[in-house]
């Protein structure tokens, strides 16, 4: 290593060589600015507005148009720039489509490099974003359905319109049979950090798979929809990982196909939304408790005896109180109306659910539920981690089965590590440790801890 004027020079002395720095590092590239292609655009420019106003303004005398016509092609084409009048710039989210919206990326960027997908991107960004966007979307879909014969899909949705069943489309999702040799070192080492943690601060490791809808209920919204092969990929996944580290992962499909089958108007999933219902969840938490009282007898499988039923026709999203909505898969087909909800879901409420003391906190990447409960007849503490699917209903099962619990649900679990978690499991000190999330497209457990770039 050596100085030349300003620089630093590195020779290393082998061919396999690694930096590693423990502070980020701000590099900037060289600045480029190709002025060809600013000429090029501004003469095109320049070239095109010079021809669309010659045009109008020869437009009488060549086609010897009256001046209404020309008033009105003057509207017509004032009309097109409607949408660009208001761009809803501060929108955060998409609510009828669960997603972020596309983010602004300038031509240049800070250091002046042509972004060469700029297109691509605005109009995206634009799509997302333009006055009236909502109601253009609904007049669309309403127009869609009252033309389509059995089914209609839009925005990777669709709805048997026979029998009001919605599911998402997996056309566009991986159609191999089996993951690959690459995709299960990622399982195997993601679950394997995971372990490891658990095992440093002697926590017992429990991992639950919720099936996703089209594996249990493909069937009842397109007969003849190809499928995706999420069980066979599961299989391969659970089998490889219990093989290799010993951890086993609680899949409650056979459960939940063997429940439709023998109970089919006790519905496990909703058929507006694409999480399963309250009874759906109860299936996976007998299923995920069976293993549970194996190695901690003190605890028990709650019978539904102990709980009061309520019936809704609507999804009950959980959060500070239980809020009434029409369902992921409804809003994502902008439809409207109630002939849609036509069947009535079974709600749960423990009948000790006044001792049960609940406090939320909502964090930027979280939130975090807190339960505490006296009665439980043992002093275990537990941590649920998980997605959306620990939220519908699972965890509040859980939460009377031990002391003290805490669940965390991770709102964008594709975009964040377990380690972000490490430091509030610490303090909490549980016995337990239970992951749950779902299983759609088997791509979930492979980021609990993702390889840190050097």
């Amino acid at each position: 290593m050596i100085f030349a004027g300003n620089e630093l020079v590195i020779k290393p002395q082998s061919s396999s060589v690694s930096l590693i720095y423990n502070e980020p590092l701000n590099i900037k590239n060289k600045r480029i600015f190709d002025i060809k292609i600013l000429f090029i655009i501004l003469l095109v420019s320049f070239l095109s507005f010079y021809k669309l106003s010659y045009y109008l303004a020869d437009f009488k005398s060549m086609c010897n148009a009256s001046r209404i016509d020309i008033v009105f092609l003057v509207l017509f084409f004032s009309a097109v720039f409607v949408p660009l009048f208001s761009l809803d710039t501060r929108k955060s989210v998409i609510l009828e489509e669960n997603r972020p919206p596309e983010k602004y990326s300038p031509f240049l960027d800070e250091f002046n490099q042509v972004n060469f997908n700029f297109a691509k991107i605005f109009d995206k960004y634009f799509s997302d974003r333009f006055l009236f966007r909502s109601q253009m979307i609904y007049i669309y879909s309403d127009f869609r359905q009252k033309i389509a014969h059995n089914y209609f899909s839009i925005n990777d949705a669709y709805i048997n319109l026979n029998s009001n069943w919605m599911n998402f489309l997996f056309l566009n999702f991986p159609q191999e049979k089996r993951l690959s040799d690459e995709m299960l070192d990622d399982y195997l080492y993601s679950i394997s950090e995971l372990k490891k943690f658990c095992d440093r601060q002697n926590i017992k490791l429990y991992i639950i798979v919720a099936p996703g809808k089209p594996v249990i209920y493909s069937k009842e919204a397109y007969p003849l929809l190809r499928g995706h092969y999420e069980f066979e990929k599961s299989m391969q996944m659970q089998d490889f990982i219990q093989r290799k580290i010993g951890v086993k992962i609680i899949y409650p499909y056979k459960e939940l196909l063997q429940e439709k089958i023998t109970n089919y108007k006790n519905y496990t999933y909703f058929k507006t939304d694409h999480h399963w219902t309250p009874y759906g969840s109860y299936i996976g938490y007998k299923k995920l408790m069976e293993e549970i009282t194996r190695d901690f007898p003190q605890t028990r499988v709650i019978p539904l005896t102990d709980f009061n039923v309520e019936k809704s026709k609507f999804p009950m999203y959980k959060n500070e109180s239980n809020v009434a909505t029409n369902g992921s898969l409804y809003n994502r087909l902008y439809l409207s109306g109630s002939k849609y909800f036509d069947v009535e879901y079974n709600y749960y409420i423990n009948k000790n659910s006044k001792s049960l003391k609940q406090t939320l906190f909502n964090e930027a990447a979280s939130r975090t539920f807190l339960y505490e409960y006296a009665n439980s007849g043992n002093n275990l503490k537990a941590v649920i981690w998980g997605d959306s699917f620990s939220t519908f209903y699972f965890a509040d099962f859980l939460a009377y089965n031990f002391k003290n619990t805490m669940h965390i649900e991770d709102v964008s679990p594709e975009s964040s590590n377990f380690w972000m978690y490490e430091n509030k499991i610490k303090d909490f000190h549980p016995d337990i440790m239970i992951i749950c999330m779902t299983n759609s497209g088997v791509d979930r457990l492979n980021l609990l801890y993702k390889r840190r770039p050097f």
